[in-house]
């Protein structure tokens, strides 16, 4: 049964991740949601599944001219998506 609970930890949390980093409280392999957004990391925009307006892809190989990630402008399979946070040239 769904019961409402709160559930308080104390230290480090890591779900799905054997070894978390030592400076990090919270580790979650895979994507995470929270407030009703969907937050994942990858490449390039999402070609399948779908998403809702401001989910954000993070760009997990930055460079510079490049973007810190993507987010969705209008939801859909798999929505519409525009870059933000553009990286400067060194």
């Amino acid at each position: 049964t769904n019961v409402d609970r709160t559930v308080s930890v104390y230290g480090k949390l890591a779900v799905g991740v054997a070894n978390p980093e030592e400076n990090v409280r919270l580790t979650v392999n895979g994507p995470v949601s929270f407030d009703n957004k969907k937050f994942e990391t990858g490449t390039g925009t999402p070609q399948t599944g779908n998403y809702k307006k401001g989910d954000i892809v993070w760009n997990t190989d930055p460079k510079p001219t490049d973007y810190i990630g993507w987010v969705c402008i209008m939801s859909g399979t798999p929505g519409q998506w525009a870059p933000f946070g553009m990286i400067a040239a060194q």
